[in-house]
């Protein structure tokens, strides 16, 4: 019986064991990566550009960018120039192509600030998009062209080079065939102003004499 007491004496005496220490998870090492700039400081603009800037000639809008940077290669019967109106940003772009194939200007947007629009002497089809250290061919004035073809759409914006790169083109707007016909009377037919005056004043507006506004689905009363 002492035995039974000293065993159960000798246990509630014994201490608790010791918590177990936290597991301390290590700290991540300090990320040594330089961060990335994305509106660096392009520095003070060319002197030589704001000297010609005085001076009173009729010049290209892009003159007003003074932080321009402008490219160019030969091609067959003619060169390309290539304007980065703001290297800043790269984003928009005037191109000026003088070849057998294609004249003109364009304006082109990379959809991508990422991407970068340069001319590459190796590949006189068109422009080459680069991003990071990979180079990707754009072929726009070889015949057929894309950029004549893309021009010729009407549209405000077309895809080029898969989609990285838009087309932006000057559109005139919608017009009905009543201000279409205007407009050809005025600019094509001498006296076209009388003859439109006159019209009008001939046959006033319908919709003003019959009270009611008419759409092409039926009219529809104005009278409540």
């Amino acid at each position: 019986m002492k035995a039974v007491l000293y065993a159960i004496l000798a246990a509630c005496s014994t201490p608790p064991a010791p918590d177990p220490a936290p597991v301390v998870s290590p700290e991540p090492p300090p990320d040594e990566t330089e961060p990335v700039d994305l509106w660096p400081d392009p520095g003070p603009p060319d002197p030589a550009r704001i000297a010609d800037l005085a001076v009173a000639r009729p010049r290209p809008v892009t003159d007003l960018q003074l932080w321009r940077v402008s490219t160019s290669m030969p091609l067959e019967g003619g060169e390309a120039r290539l304007v980065d109106v703001n290297p800043v940003i790269h984003s928009w772009y005037v191109l000026d192509v003088k070849s057998s194939a294609a004249r003109g200007t364009w304006h082109l947007q990379v959809v991508d600030p990422s991407d970068r629009l340069t001319l590459d002497p190796a590949f006189t089809d068109g422009v080459t998009l680069v991003r990071g250290d990979r180079s990707t061919p754009c072929a726009l004035w070889s015949a057929p062209s894309a950029l004549v073809a893309a021009a010729g759409t009407g549209k405000a914006w077309e895809p080029l080079c898969g989609g990285r790169v838009q087309l932006r083109s000057d559109v005139a707007g919608r017009k009905t065939a009543l201000e279409f016909t205007t407009d050809f009377l005025r600019d094509n037919v001498a006296g076209g102003e009388r003859i439109t005056t006159l019209v009008k004043d001939a046959l006033p507006d319908r919709n003003l004499r019959e009270g009611q506004v008419r759409t092409s689905g039926g009219a529809a009363s104005a009278e409540g």
